[in-house]
């Protein structure tokens, strides 16, 4: 999973103030949110119902 959320954040867009998103190489959306920093504060899989 770690390497899919640096995939995702490799191709990160903005969405909010510090939420972006992401799309790893397998097509799985991955949205996060980054510290002032830049690092991730947090990352998680984003799934359809």
């Amino acid at each position: 999973m770690l390497k899919g959320i640096d995939e995702a954040y490799q191709n990160k867009i903005q969405v909010g103030s510090y939420k972006y998103k992401g799309v790893t190489s397998s097509g799985i959306k991955i949205e996060m949110y980054l510290n002032t920093d830049g690092s991730i504060a947090t990352a998680y899989p984003l799934y359809k119902k």
